[in-house]
């Protein structure tokens, strides 16, 4: 069986601060659950590997790409983390982030993984915002209707970011942040 590598991408906020957190998924081989894992003679080790990188492009088409094959233990013992990608390796935005992992051996013998995530740290800022100014006037019928609304564009935003609907979810981003940017929320919409 050839090795199939595997890949999870997600947001964290740590200190106030949003990290794109990369891990390798794919695990050991095991000849009864994970025939296409690392550490087998049929598929890779990694102590074969001659590079390996994870190429981010970001909502605005440029990519940054980082080397992490100093990352990779030999040999692998399950799934890792890589190192958290923070502001100062790239610019965390509303919209569509594709992260393309990349392990080569030889110009032969090169794989691949790539996930696509849609992330939304400052919409989700805007409408916290909005939520704590309703708690603060809860008579206020007008900002009762506007967070409804809003929270029903954010619904509609998160299910189309989860099914992979990448038009919906950028019309939605589009809208709240045109939203956001009109209110003034000051979570850096844009």
């Amino acid at each position: 069986m050839a090795f199939i590598p595997l890949l999870s991408v997600c947001l964290e906020s740590v200190n106030d601060e949003y990290q794109i957190v990369v891990s390798d998924t794919t695990d050991v081989y095991d000849a009864g659950d994970n025939t296409t894992g690392w550490e087998n003679a049929g598929t890779l080790n990694a102590s074969e590997l001659t590079a390996a990188t994870l190429t981010i492009t970001d909502p605005d088409n440029v990519e940054t790409v980082i080397n992490v094959l100093s990352q990779i233990a030999v040999p692998v013992v399950g799934t890792f983390q890589f190192t958290a990608l923070t502001s100062n390796d790239i610019t965390v935005k509303d919209g569509r982030y594709k992260v393309l992992y990349t392990l080569t051996v030889n110009d032969d013998e090169i794989y691949t993984a790539c996930v696509v995530k849609i992330f939304y740290p400052n919409i989700k800022c805007c409408i916290s915002t909005l939520v704590n100014k309703l708690r603060n006037d809860m008579n206020n019928k007008d900002l009762f209707d506007t967070v409804n609304k809003v929270k029903a564009w954010e619904q509609v935003l998160r299910r189309a970011a989860r099914t992979g609907e990448e038009e919906t979810a950028s019309q939605y981003i589009t809208l709240l942040q045109n939203y956001c940017d009109y209110n003034g929320c000051g979570c850096g919409c844009d």
